[in-house]
């Protein structure tokens, strides 16, 4: 294994966010059956958007219920 092999940053991506993930410039590792990104910022930036997407759905599911 390489040094730029250990420098990839594996983040853990569920079956329908995948495609969003590979847009973030995520590869899919089938040895490791990791996803990973080549640059740190990248995996933050996924990180941060599943954040705000977890939100809002909470909040759609919130607002559901008082209806």
């Amino acid at each position: 294994m390489d040094w730029k092999e250990n420098q990839k940053t594996k983040v853990d991506v569920s079956y329908e966010d995948r495609e969003k993930a590979k847009e973030f410039g995520a590869r899919w590792n089938p040895k490791k059956k990791k996803w990973e990104f080549e640059k740190e910022e990248d995996a933050q930036k996924f990180l941060d958007w599943k954040k705000i997407r977890k939100i809002k759905v909470k909040n759609i599911i919130f607002i559901k219920n008082f209806q």
